[in-house]
């Protein structure tokens, strides 16, 4: 029986679509006004969820105190929500249900009065004796009955199962396919690697091999395990035949179940980071990560380690008795069982896994995964997401809310691509803080080769200005050894401006925050990078060498200039001092002075050099727990303000002193991060973004971004305003 027949011989032993069945005397009254008809809550009339007012069951304190197996599934579905969530809801929260497929399974979602709906639970229904096969649609034109959720019994997962899985993607899916070609090179796979390190699974040992051979990766989180590791000097040993099956105790559990798992599934080789990269060599690491992205990309399916919080949490289920699935399910009426159904996307929201920084760009850079979560197995790709607790229908594809987490960073080259991407990397957890920029190496590679173009410290040299645009929602603190001018010079969730210009070259958007992104108009930001920003970015390393340009057309003769769909510099405009500014300004040198020598030890990453207007103002703290700071003019009036970066970190702010703020480029009144600035001003154009700085030694870090209005130029305090040539580490 396949699952499409079994649902529907479902749907025919229950009462017709538009006649409620006899209910359950185990139902409450208002769960027995229910029509528990799969296929009723779309189709009738009569059902008043069909309806545009849903009705509310009750409040969680009534739902959960009566006895009624439909409200047990909602108390066990509110469970889910605000473990995945965060959300915390009151005894007297009015709770109601809706028909819908906005998991990409019918079922009942849940509704809370004044809080709006849950997308990641529902309740659906247990299909009865469903077969596994996929099987595609063959008559579109006619509805398939709503996917339901399926029974799992044993402790072990079903190896075929999941290699159906991944046969039907191959089969089948256009957008998870590669071309490379069996027996090719490595270097025309993985640039500047030679050759590519796997576990042969079979023979237990590691290989090293000059030709490309298909391959499954892990991923997983590290933790404070202790485990055996590749290095210089256990590499021969290891590379014997049997060399890890005899060092077998050593490994970590987690990787130990995927060799025995890939074993299972028919695979011959694995690749883990820490056994196929050389963990004492800084050359081989460096190698290695600057090819991570396709490492995964190229793998044939990545095995995701979700479970636990370290190397040691295993794959449960890959052996008999590692885990007990369960399945929260109740029988609403005779004939019809229900269940609790979590997305992949919620599941994932609440793991340590989804908390860390290396794990983040392998998760999004595989083209399949099956992941373990939660004593469940999912399986996803570019275009399906299917789990082990659910029906294996062809065409159950995952709906908005899980292309959430599908949304893989690297595959969207614009500005706001590289917004969205940076700001979800910034909110997660590194050991050690110098893996900042490796741990996304993989993505920046991906992104690069996307906008075409090369970047800098962590930025798109396209658009330099925009990256310069960061701040956090919280407070930032200092990362030790990486330029305060990037985003990698900060721990902490970072967003950033995203501005946006109308036709007529107003500046009409404030910042796109990171989780707000979800497209920007490339145009409207090439817009304002034309119009509405003049610096010339250079970067001086530490050999004293000459000065180079961050953003040298010369250097990026492959970015389409023409093209106005990519993001980047085309013509420029020189900083005009505005008619309304009293005073006369030389403004047009912009490349860097000679002699330039600081008084301090130069840091290991490059300077920033520009030219720009700086002013002289005070900062009065507003808010001393976000660190937002008031911007204040000679005469004591406020006129801007600003976001402290390390506010609990310095007492610089503790006194009157004024600050330098370096002027960046035009901005609007009517930013996210800004909104708090109370000053009314005539125009939308008639604001700075500025960078407070602090100098030590002839160089200047940076203290916070803030806005400040077009008349503080002639309201600074002495020396300002001044143009002046800039030394940013």
């Amino acid at each position: 029986m396949s699952e499409f027949s079994s649902v529907s011989q479902l749907s025919q032993r229950s009462s017709a679509a538009d006649t409620p069945p006899p209910q359950s005397p185990n139902l409450c009254r208002e769960c027995s006004e229910l029509v528990f008809n799969p296929r009723a809550p779309l189709f009738s009339s009569r059902n008043p969820f069909a309806q545009t007012q849903k009705p509310m069951l009750g409040s969680l304190d009534e739902i959960q105190s009566r006895r009624c197996p439909f409200c047990a599934l909602i108390s066990h579905a509110v469970f889910e929500i605000q473990r995945s969530d965060a959300l915390i809801l009151e005894p007297d929260q009015q709770i109601g249900v809706w028909w819908g497929e906005s998991t990409g399974l019918s079922g009942f979602n849940l509704l809370f009065k004044g809080k709006g709906n849950s997308r990641g639970t529902i309740i659906s229904i247990l299909a009865a004796n469903p077969a596994t096969s996929l099987r595609p649609q063959t008559n579109p034109s006619v509805p398939l009955p709503p996917a339901c959720l399926r029974e799992v019994h044993r402790s072990e997962i079903s190896i075929d199962r999941a290699q159906r899985w991944v046969k039907h993607c191959r089969d089948n899916h256009n957008q998870c396919r590669v071309q490379t070609v069996k027996g090719a090179s490595i270097p025309s796979v993985f640039p500047s690697l030679e050759v590519i390190r796997l576990i042969d699974v079979r023979e237990r040992c590691l290989i090293e091999t000059r030709r490309f051979l298909r391959y499954t990766t892990l991923s997983y989180v590290w933790g404070n395990t202790s485990s055996l590791r590749l290095t210089r000097a256990n590499m021969a040993l290891l590379s014997e035949p049997g060399g890890l099956q005899k060092r077998w105790t050593l490994l970590a559990r987690t990787i130990r179940d995927a060799i025995d798992l890939v074993d299972k599934m028919g695979e011959r080789f694995l690749w883990v980071d820490s056994l196929c990269l050389v963990q004492n060599d800084p050359a081989d690491l460096k190698l290695g990560t600057a090819v991570m992205d396709l490492v995964y990309a190229q793998s044939t399916l990545t095995i995701i380690a979700a479970s636990g919080h370290d190397a040691n949490a295993g794959l449960p289920g890959v052996h008999h008795g590692t885990r007990h699935p369960r399945q929260e399910l109740r029988v609403v009426r005779q004939g019809l069982t229900m269940g609790v159904h979590t997305t992949l996307a919620d599941l994932v929201k609440r793991t340590v896994y989804n908390t860390r920084a290396w794990t983040y760009q392998e998760q999004h850079l595989s083209r399949r995964s099956l992941y373990f979560i939660d004593n469940q197995v999912f399986f996803r790709c570019a275009e399906a997401t299917f789990s082990e607790n659910t029906l294996d229908s062809a065409s159950c594809k995952a709906k908005p809310y899980e292309s959430e987490l599908r949304q893989r960073p690297g595959t969207d080259g614009s500005a706001a691509g590289f917004v969205r991407t940076v700001s979800e990397y910034s909110t997660k957890t590194l050991t050690y803080q110098g893996d900042a920029l490796r741990a996304m190496s993989g993505i920046i590679r991906r992104l690069s080769s996307l906008m075409r173009c090369d970047w800098f410290d962590g930025a798109p040299a396209a658009f330099f200005d925009v990256s310069m645009l960061f701040t956090s929602p919280n407070l930032l603190r200092r990362r030790k050894d990486f330029p305060s001018y990037s985003w990698t010079g900060w721990i902490g969730c970072t967003s950033f401006e995203l501005p946006l210009l109308n036709t007529s070259g107003a500046v009409i958007g404030g910042p796109t925050m990171a989780f707000g992104v979800s497209s920007a108009d490339e145009e409207s930001v090439n817009s304002w990078l034309r119009t509405k920003t003049w610096i010339i970015w250079y970067q001086q390393d530490s050999q004293g060498h000459r000065p180079r340009l961050v953003w040298d057309p010369e250097d990026n003769q492959d970015f389409p200039f023409h093209d106005l769909s990519y993001t980047g510099y085309r013509q420029r405009s020189s900083f005009e001092v505005p008619s309304s500014v009293k005073l006369s300004l030389p403004t047009r040198t912009t490349t860097p002075s000679r002699g330039w020598q600081p008084t301090r030890a130069f840091p290991s990453y490059p300077i920033l050099r520009f030219w720009t207007l700086s002013v002289v103002l005070k900062v009065r703290i507003s808010d001393a727990v976000r660190g937002i700071g008031d911007v204040v003019n000679r005469f004591g009036q406020v006129c801007g303000t600003l976001r402290i970066d390390g506010f609990e970190e310095t007492t610089a702010f503790e006194s009157e002193d004024p600050f330098q703020f370096v002027i960046l480029s035009r901005t609007t009144i009517d930013s996210r991060i800004f909104m708090t600035f109370g000053p009314q001003v005539n125009s939308l154009n008639n604001m700075f973004y500025a960078l407070c700085v602090e100098w030590e030694g002839g160089i200047a870090e940076r203290r916070g971004l803030g806005v400040v209005t077009l008349e503080s130029i002639d309201q600074s305090f002495s020396p300002g305003p001044v143009w002046q040539e800039i030394f940013l580490a």
